[in-house]
């Protein structure tokens, strides 16, 4: 368990928290030392000639929409992005 897993697994859970109750997120049912577990979400992965489709391109910025609505989501982001895990994970993947 390294620190890219801890910090991927704080910040899922983080997230997850925050953003289900503002209906952008799963609900997190609970929270292990290495992982979560959060409810399904049907749906399918956007691809190149789906992304194009106006229904979902529509979709996709009404969602983006909404969640950059939430104050406090960019509260979260300011934070993480000022942690060590995270510095610590941005010079491991530039390299």
């Amino acid at each position: 368990f390294d620190k890219f897993e801890f910090f991927f697994v704080s910040l899922t859970e983080t997230l997850f928290q925050f953003l289900e109750p503002h209906g952008c997120g799963p609900v997190l049912y609970c929270s292990f030392s290495n992982g979560v577990c959060y409810s399904f979400i049907p749906g399918a992965p956007l691809t190149t000639s789906s992304v194009v489709k106006k229904e979902v391109y529509c979709a996709v910025a009404q969602q983006m929409a909404k969640l950059n609505s939430l104050k406090v989501f960019a509260t979260i982001m300011l934070r993480v992005a000022n942690t060590s895990w995270w510095q610590w994970f941005v010079q491991r993947t530039a390299a």
